[in-house]
């Protein structure tokens, strides 16, 4: 048996090598031609040329914004209720005009959002914060309970657990009475609670309509990437008040107890008025998204400069069923009950005062709305920005608006977890921290647990309140939702809350920060080089 000689090398070694070559080449090729951001196309280079095979491959299934012609094709194109109603609305929020009414230093933020999003600033709405998960879940509980017609909620992560069951047994109660419950829960998020609960299988029996949003298998990788999520977390109930924020419903210390990060803190609000009905759309857009039947869009509320107008009543129905008896209606049938005894449908309800305008933001829509309108907010500051966020790894355009900001005299202040729930993002989001401190950029670990909330203040006049990270993967990738608060009373609530997470954080000096060791600077400063693929 011939032997090949000591220099020479296996074909088939060979072909692996000109394999990889030709990979990579093209890889490179197809990153350049698809004009990334400039860090996004670097990072991706660099992970394409350090790891063979394995770093083309993970291009080709997550670098590129994939979410399914057919999903892509039901996201661009709105529902005609949907769009017909936001035209309407745009129509009536312009009558007294909105840089009358609101700071003219945030008129351009609003025009700029409406434009991005097709959803105007509105007034009249009445806000809560509600910044603790017990008392968060009563809220939500007790209006469920309240509920006259229906109940829909979109959320990140659904899991059962003492906090969060009473709100499924609310669904549940709601669902035997007639009201039509529609739940839609991210597939890879709550991907615990559909393959293993037993509350799956109560809640469906109920009549509860519980869908599962973007479910991910080995055979829609080639066709969709599976880490595009929807990350929202929603609640809208009769299309009369809404609760949306940072906050999954789940214990606030059920998640990710492997982490050992402690309880997860975040918070959620409560509105009522006009902004409920985009809340409403944003809704029913994303269940139209997962193919399900499109429910009827509910007449909006008056606007504070409408004149009053006859409320038609709600069609009856007879034979509503009960706790426990009868079979469930239709999702058609459940859309009418009979009101309560003492439900007056002519009455108006008690107006609020904030101005709200409804962000919603994914892959689906063109530009990069909630990064630009973030960046919008913080050039208009000028005495006092504050922001919150579990995820810090910010682009260039995003670290010269905070750095840039401290340098013309803004307080400029930043709380973030002492310890995440992922090294890697840690380490990626700590290397900025340095460029922060050396422009006067107040930086606070938060040691009370893993500070989920996602908050930003403008000079106590603007809140940005939502399920919104600074990082990547929020501005590009993930299904979103914001609220712009134009409300000083407001904001000066959601002030104090972030100035409670401060009292409860460490100050990090740059003395501390450049007494790191080697080995840590190291670390940190190749984690950089990824982090816009976070």
């Amino acid at each position: 048996m011939p032997f090949l000689p000591p220099d020479a090398t296996p074909w088939w070694a060979t072909a692996i090598l000109l394999a990889d070559v030709v990979l990579r080449l093209g890889t490179c090729v197809r990153i350049l031609m698809r004009r990334h951001d400039v860090e996004l196309s670097l990072a991706w280079l660099v992970v394409v040329l350090v790891f063979p095979f394995a770093g083309s491959a993970a291009y080709w299934l997550l670098g590129e914004i994939r979410i399914g012609r057919r999903a892509a094709l039901r996201s661009l194109d709105p529902h005609a209720d949907t769009e017909a109603y936001l035209r309407g609305l745009r129509e009536r929020a312009g009558a007294p005009g909105i840089g009358d009414a609101l700071d003219r230093r945030f008129t351009p933020l609003a025009v700029q959002a409406e434009r991005a999003t097709g959803v105007p600033a509105l007034p009249g709405n009445r806000l809560k914060l509600l910044p603790r998960t017990g008392a968060a879940f009563k809220r939500l509980a007790g209006a469920i309970d309240r509920a006259r017609s229906r109940v829909e909620m979109v959320y990140y992560i659904f899991m059962d657990g003492p906090a969060s069951v009473p709100v499924m047994d609310a669904l549940v109660a709601a669902a035997r009475r007639g009201v039509a419950c529609r739940v839609l829960v991210d597939a890879l998020g709550s991907r615990s609670f559909l393959r293993k609960s037993p509350q799956v299988e109560r809640l469906r029996a109920a009549g509860v309509e519980l869908v599962a949003a973007l479910p991910s298998n080995p055979w829609r990788m080639l066709i969709r990437r599976v880490d595009l999520r929807n990350h929202r977390k929603l609640a809208v109930i009769d299309q009369e008040i809404a609760f949306t924020g940072s906050m999954n419903l789940v214990g606030p210390r059920r998640l990710k107890k492997a982490a050992e990060v402690g309880p997860w803190v975040d918070c959620m609000v409560e509105v009522a008025g006009p902004a409920v009905g985009p809340l409403h759309a944003v809704f029913l857009e994303d269940w139209k998204a997962e193919k399900q039947p499109m429910p009827a869009l509910l007449e909006g509320h008056r606007l504070p400069w409408e004149p009053l107008r006859e409320r038609r009543e709600r069609p009856r129905t007879r034979g509503v069923s009960v706790a426990g008896e009868g079979r469930p209606r239709s999702p058609q049938a459940r859309d009418r009950i009979d009101d309560p005894p003492g439900y007056d449908p002519h009455a108006e309800p008690e107006r609020g005062t904030s101005w709200v305008q409804v962000v919603p933001s994914g892959p689906h829509l063109t530009g990069q709305s909630i990064r630009e309108l973030l960046l919008t907010a913080v050039y208009a500051a000028r005495r006092r920005v504050v922001l919150t966020t579990p995820y810090f790894i910010p682009d260039e355009a995003v670290l010269v608006a905070l750095t840039s900001a401290a340098a013309r005299g803004v307080e400029v202040a930043l709380v973030v977890p002492e310890v995440l729930d992922s090294a890697l993002a840690q380490a990626a989001g700590e290397a900025h921290l340095g460029d922060l401190l050396e422009a006067g950029v107040g930086v606070h670990l938060y040691r009370g647990g893993l500070l989920h909330t996602k908050s930003v203040t403008v000079d106590g006049d603007l809140s940005i309140i939502g399920t919104v990270n600074l990082d990547a993967r929020s501005f590009y990738l993930n299904f979103e939702l914001s609220l712009l608060v134009y409300d000083p009373a407001f904001t000066r609530e959601l002030v104090t809350l972030q100035e409670e997470y401060v009292a409860r954080s460490l100050p990090l000096s740059m003395e501390a920060w450049e007494a790191r060791s080697f080995p840590r600077r190291l670390i940190r400063n190749g984690a950089r080089l990824v982090g816009p693929l976070l």
